[in-house]
């Protein structure tokens, strides 16, 4: 492995900050929130990593090739994945656009639990079919001993993976330079937390913001202990339900948190 880089930077941007449904959800559903506000319009959780000339996406949700194309992604070195569920997921199939512009396959990481549920629903994705159908991804796992060790994803770009809990599952959050992403979950671990020290920026999932019983997602009390544990300069909540309105969400925030909104960029120190 190499030496780690002094100076460099990438950009980071949240292409989806929505929950399971979106908002609107389907049938025009806006909740509690404000349809007049363009940051309540949130597509399914999905984020970038911009390096370069290259292009890094964690999760590839229902909404990827909008996503995509709102931030016209020309090519695509690799997709990085939380858990398996379906709204982190189910976008999978754009990838083949990406593999056939690019004359080869797509690396994609993750546990093999996750690679493994993912692949059983999308298996033409990981093995040709035929000679019209071919592969399109290549698997790259990423086991219990390399969870809080950091592995080189691209010369000089640095991603260490850490456990969380995300209901009866585990989940993986990502430390990138300066920036943890930790969605979906509910608990990260204290193993886990340590290996967070020392970032400036935690986008953390909040779909539990309003919930102290959820199992599933952070809740608002957990954001703040997250916080005090951690001590971040700047935490960012994402995975934003149809019942969180952008305003109402920023006026009650944890001081030093603020809401997400799809297209929300930062910059990370590597």
């Amino acid at each position: 492995m190499n030496a780690d880089p002094k100076g460099q930077t990438a950009e980071f941007i949240i292409l989806g900050s929505g929950g399971s449904t979106g908002v609107p959800a389907i049938g025009n559903i806006w909740g509690k929130c404000d349809p007049n506000n363009p940051k309540n319009l949130r597509s399914r959780t999905s984020a970038l990593i911009k390096y370069n000339d290259m292009n890094f996406i964690i999760d590839t949700g229902p909404d990827f090739k909008h996503q995509a194309n709102a931030h016209n992604l020309t090519n695509i070195n690799g997709v990085i994945y939380t858990h398996d569920h379906g709204d982190h997921t189910n976008g999978i199939d754009e990838l083949r656009v990406y593999k056939n512009r690019q004359g080869h396959n797509i690396p994609v990481y993750g546990t093999d639990e996750t690679l493994g549920s993912i692949e059983s629903r999308h298996g033409h994705m990981f093995e040709s079919r035929s000679e019209f159908y071919s592969k399109v991804v290549d698997k790259n796992i990423l086991t219990a001993k390399d969870m809080k060790q950091k592995f080189e994803i691209a010369s000089g770009l640095y991603i260490t993976p850490f456990e969380m809990q995300h209901g009866h599952i585990m989940s993986t959050g990502y430390r990138i330079g300066d920036l943890a992403y930790c969605v979906d979950m509910s608990y990260i671990p204290d193993e886990s937390i340590e290996a967070l020290k020392g970032i400036k920026t935690l986008i953390l999932d909040s779909a539990g913001y309003q919930f102290p019983e959820s199992r599933q997602h952070a809740n608002l009390e957990y954001i703040k202990e997250l916080q005090d544990r951690i001590q971040p300069e700047q935490t960012v909540l994402t995975v934003l339900s149809v019942i969180m309105d952008y305003e109402d969400v920023k006026a009650h925030a944890p001081q030093g948190a603020i809401p997400a909104y799809d297209g929300f960029k930062t910059i990370i120190t590597l």
